[in-house]
This record gives C-alpha cells, sequence and structure tokens, in this order.
C-alpha cells in the first residue's frame, strides 16, 4: 500500500509518492515480478530523482517494497528496463540533472541494483532510453530532453552491455518524423521484424484539437551495429509468415527514369 511505501525509510523525507516509467516485468531467475519505476512526491517536483523497486513472488498476498534509491548517488529520472538473454536485468535511466545516461545491473533477484555498469552520452541531454538486441549487438534508442516537443532520434550501439558503446548516431529525421523515439519492440517471438513505437504529444502544440497522443510505428532495420528507420503511412504485417510491408502512398515518378544534365531545362 501507498502507507507501506511511505513508511520506508527511503520514503521518509516525503508525504506522498507517484511513479513514472513504470516497468512490470518476469524475472527468469527468481521466478518473480518486478516493479520499477522512478519516484517523485505525488505533489509535485522533480528533486526526488529515484528509482522505486518492489517485487511479487505468485504465491504471495502482497508485493515486497525495497526502497526508492539513488544508486551511487546518482539521481535518475526518466527510465527504462531491459532484460539480457540470460535472464539478467538492467535499468537504463538519466541521470546528472538528466545531462548523462546510466545503466545499471540488477541483483539476480531484482531486490535492488548491483552496481552502475556504464556510463554514455554525457552532457548530450537524451532520455526515454529503450535498449533492443538484434544478433549480437544491443541498440539503445534515446530521445532528446525537449518537454513534449519532437526530437531527433539517436542511438548508440554495442556488443556488451557495459560497452564500449559507439557515439551517439542519428536514426529517422531530425524530428522523428514530429514525435519522439519511444522504444523498439519485435513483432512476435523470434521475429526478423522490429518496430519503433514513437510517442507524439500534441498537448502543448498550436493546433490541437482533442486528441493530443498519437503512436507512429517505424519498420527498423540494423546492421552490424547501425540502424535505421523510416516513415509510411501504413504497415502491413502477415503474422503467420512475419512478412512485414511498408505501404507508402503515391508513386515515384522518377524511378527507371533517364537522367540529364544541363545548363537549363531545354539543354
Amino acid at each position: 500500500t501507498v502507507d507501506d511505501i511511505l513508511a520506508h525509510e527511503t520514503c521518509k523525507d516525503i508525504k506522498d509518492i507517484r511513479f513514472e516509467s513504470v516497468n512490470f516485468k518476469y524475472n527468469p531467475k527468481a521466478n518473480n515480478f518486478g516493479f520499477i519505476a522512478h519516484a517523485e512526491p505525488g505533489s509535485g517536483g522533480y528533486d526526488f530523482a529515484r528509482i522505486s523497486i518492489a517485487t511479487y513472488t505468485p504465491g504471495d498476498e502482497k508485493m515486497v517494497f525495497h526502497g526508492a534509491v539513488r544508486p551511487g548517488g546518482d539521481d535518475v529520472r526518466d527510465l527504462n528496463t531491459f532484460i539480457d538473454d540470460d535472464g539478467t536485468g538492467y535499468i537504463m535511466g538519466a541521470t546528472h540533472g538528466n545531462a548523462d545516461l546510466a545503466i545499471y545491473r540488477l541483483k539476480e533477484d531484482w531486490s535492488g541494483i548491483e552496481k552502475r555498469i556504464a556510463l554514455l552520452n554525457p552532457g548530450k541531454w537524451r532520455e526515454l532510453p529503450n535498449i533492443l538486441k538484434v544478433d549480437d549487438y544491443y541498440y539503445l534508442f534515446t530521445s532528446g530532453c525537449a518537454g513534449w516537443y519532437p526530437t531527433p532520434g539517436m542511438y548508440n550501439s554495442a556488443t556488451n552491455m557495459e560497452g564500449p558503446w559507439s557515439d551517439l548516431r542519428n536514426v529517422g529525421n531530425l524530428t522523428t518524423f514530429s514525435s519522439q523515439s519511444g522504444y523498439g519492440f519485435y513483432l512476435k517471438k523470434d521475429s526478423t521484424n522490429y518496430i519503433m513505437n514513437s510517442y507524439r504529444w500534441m498537448g502543448n502544440w498550436k493546433d490541437a484539437t482533442v486528441r493530443t497522443t498519437q503512436s507512429l510505428h517505424f519498420p527498423i532495420t540494423v546492421s552490424d551495429g547501425y540502424a535505421f528507420y523510416d516513415y509510411f503511412e501504413e504497415l502491413l504485417y502477415n503474422w503467420d509468415e512475419d512478412v512485414l510491408v511498408p505501404v507508402q502512398r503515391g508513386r515515384n515518378l522518377s524511378q527507371n527514369r533517364p537522367t540529364s544534365y544541363g545548363k537549363n531545362a531545354n539543354d
């Protein structure tokens, strides 16, 4: 309950609590479920900036709250989780006032954080981190810290969660097609098709009406640490055959046409 959480020693400085960036995932190593979220006072503000962790074991009456912490003193706000193929759990979060991005490894039973294993993109102000693993590469996608407004999509890649991670690389276009980079996912287990689900928050847009949120889906192509995605009006997917067909309206009038160069249009 909320009273149980606020009674915990790590929450003694706040009177109420709210959770953002909520993750609820299964831990295959300990056969329990982890609740991991960014914790702040319910009355407002972002100065608490802690990772909240709770676990639930099937059959138990209640979840166990393990505290709201700043691992190694790091303030952590926008965060996400990733579970590797061997069942190891990780948290990626914006830290140091959102200027840097940190990766933390969870304890095996997810009762807390074991240690910080990487600090990347110093001073680049990236948030909304998520990892997509394809073959031997980890792709860490992020959006820029710009409130609700569109930002350039960018990513890092590595062959080990501890790094070394590549420098930031651009992906998509300069506004992520008027949205913010969200999270990459597989269309189904063992699928070879990957999708970027980006967020379009229109609450502060000048022409926003009743509809203030929208999700956009971009097919992701990856190869040897490099990623690419583009905008399509429609995606058609055959679940049985795992075939994805992007649909773009109109047609390319210049395709398969001869080209020429001259001083003016008549040359």
